[in-house]
């Protein structure tokens, strides 16, 4: 089993939830049973589990910590490193685990031509 990181770019919504695909490969599981952990300078942003379908590209949604949604608020981008692992899906699998850069964009601010338009 092979899971990879296909985001390189995520721009979270207001509410400050990220959205990330990963894939998965193989055919020695069911699933891959993924951990994502995310953080900028060892402090942490997100992280989740889930079950991907080998096969299929999966978008996987994680909340930001508030503390650092408002620093990206702030700051407009973020270089973060995105930790994963997942099994490799053998009788007495070993944990596989890769890190990869990734770029946080602070979502934009609606205009007040944009807000108008939405209450009609």
């Amino acid at each position: 089993m092979s899971v990879n990181l296909k985001s390189r770019t995520a721009t979270p919504t207001a509410k400050g939830m990220l959205a990330l695909k990963f894939s998965c490969k193989g055919n020695a599981a069911k699933r891959c049973v993924l951990h994502v952990f995310i953080d900028y300078i060892g402090s942490p942003v997100g992280s989740k589990t889930v079950r991907l379908v080998p096969g299929l590209s999966t978008i996987v949604p994680l909340k930001m910590n508030a503390r650092i949604f408002k620093l990206l608020l702030r700051k407009k981008k973020l270089r973060v490193d995105v930790g994963y692992s997942y099994s490799s899906g053998l009788p007495l699998s070993e944990i596989k685990a890769d890190d990869q850069g990734m770029t946080l964009l602070a979502p934009k601010k609606a205009t007040r031509a944009t807000a108008a338009t939405k209450r009609k």
